[in-house]
Parts: C-alpha cells; structure tokens; sequence
C-alpha cells in the first residue's frame, strides 16, 4: 500500500494595504562632506520622529544627485534587495512624490532652492510615510539610505533602520514555499523537516507503514535551525497530512511564532 504524507508550512495572513506598524530604530550620518556641510546633526525623539538640523556653507553644484534605496535585513546584515534602489537629479527629486520627494523636502530642499545654497537646514519630528511603501513588505528589519552625491563624490549619507511589524487577521493562507508531499516510508529518512517529526511520532523505517501499537512522544521541538533563514517574524501554522489516495489517516497541526 501506498501512504503519502503532506507538509504544509503555511504564514498568517497580513491585513490590507498600510495596515502594519512601523518603527524607527535609529538614524545616522556616516558620510558628509566638509567642503559642503558642517557636522550634520541626525537622532530620534521621543515619539519615534527624525530630528535633524545641519547647516550648508557652500551651495551644491548642478548637477547633484540624489539616490534613494530600502535593503531587507537577512542575518543581521542589510543586504537583501528590495525593489526600491531609485537615482535621479536632486531637483527632480524634490517633485517625485512617494518616496525621494518627501524626504528632500524635509530636509528642506525646495524647487525654488536647489541646487540647495548656503543656509541653515533643520526639522523636527518626522516620519517616515509608511503608506508610501509597497504594501508586500514583510514584517522585517529595513535600512533606508539616502546618498546625495556628485560624479564620484559624495556630499551626503543619510541612513535610517527601521522595523515592520504588521497586523494579522488570524486566518494562516499566506504560502511560504514549504508545501511537500512523499511517500511515508521514503519521509522517515528525509533529513531535514519531514524525517524528523515521523521520527518523533515514533514512526521508523522497520516499522513502516506503521503498525499496530501505541505512539508517543513528550517535549518535541520543532528544530529552528532547519528553517529557511528568510522566514520573518510572524505567526505560522505547519501542518502535517498523512493520506492514502483521497483518504485522510491523520491531520497534525502546530502553530508556532517566529520573532
């Protein structure tokens, strides 16, 4: 007979558009240029909103620009592609409305002032506009970066990390890739996810298909190490099918929470 076994590793289903919560961890200034700027002056308030004040000492040459990127942490390292790495002339990007836009006019570039020329530059409070986001950002750890740069020369960095955390429905439909079917007695000896919850309900390739008897097992975990290192924080349910053709033998559920 022919037993087959189904796993499913399925993520909680994420709200409509804009519905998650973002969250500024810090912000820094790791390049400036002197010929241009003083000592620019970059930190969070206490309601979570940028505070900066710099000052200009000589106007930027035409001809600047601007480029703005988001990264996705992986491993504690920022270097997963977004989707959103934009460049364009700095006085074009004043106008550009959803993301580049907003923040120069913040730092307090205008149309009517760019290049931008000598002057004092400050600003209180700001936030990122999460619904200028793409609406399948995962709950993650993000960098945005704003280089604002002419030729091979950088002018100006402008870095910021923040979390996204999104609320959820409670309804697990969201497809993480893991959705493997097999034969039983071939799943005994897969390694890595299948293998090892068979194993635990006692289930061996001596035994297989399992025979008449009692099955137990006490304190199991699922093991984190063989999980995707992609997997983000959030609620999950896996599922464990065993079936023989279109007839269910046993549905084993687990709900666990990645953070």
């Amino acid at each position: 007979m022919l037993f087959a076994i189904l796993l499913v590793f399925v993520l909680q289903f994420l709200n409509s558009k804009g519905d998650y919560d973002l969250f500024m961890e810090d912000v820094d200034n790791p390049a400036y240029n002197e010929e241009y700027f003083t000592k620019p002056d970059f930190y969070l308030d206490n309601n979570n909103g940028i505070v900066l004040n710099f000052s200009i000492i000589k106007q930027l040459p035409e001809g600047t620009e601007g480029r703005f990127i988001i990264k996705r942490a992986s491993m504690g390292e920022y270097v997963v592609d977004t989707g959103i790495d934009v460049t364009m002339g700095l006085c074009d990007g004043i106008e550009e409305p959803i993301l580049i836009g907003p923040i120069l006019k913040v730092l307090g570039f205008t149309v009517d002032n760019c290049p931008p020329g000598v002057g004092v530059y400050q600003f209180e409070g700001y936030k990122l506009p999460k619904e200028n986001l793409p609406d399948d950002f995962p709950p993650n750890n993000y960098k945005v970066t704003l280089e604002i740069f002419y030729g091979e020369q950088i002018i100006l960095i402008i870095e910021g990390r923040f979390i996204i955390k999104r609320a959820s429905m409670g309804e697990y439909v969201v497809d993480t890739g893991i959705d493997v079917t097999m034969e039983l007695c071939d799943g005994i000896e897969e390694p890595i996810m299948i293998g090892p919850i068979l194993e635990a309900l006692g289930f061996t390739v001596d035994n297989c298909p399992p025979g008449v008897g009692i099955y137990q097992c006490d304190g199991y975990k699922v093991q984190k190490d063989t999980m995707p290192d992609e997997v983000p924080p959030n609620n999950y349910k896996v599922t464990l099918e065993i079936f023989y053709h279109n007839e269910i033998i046993i549905i084993l559920e687990g709900f666990a929470k990645v953070t």
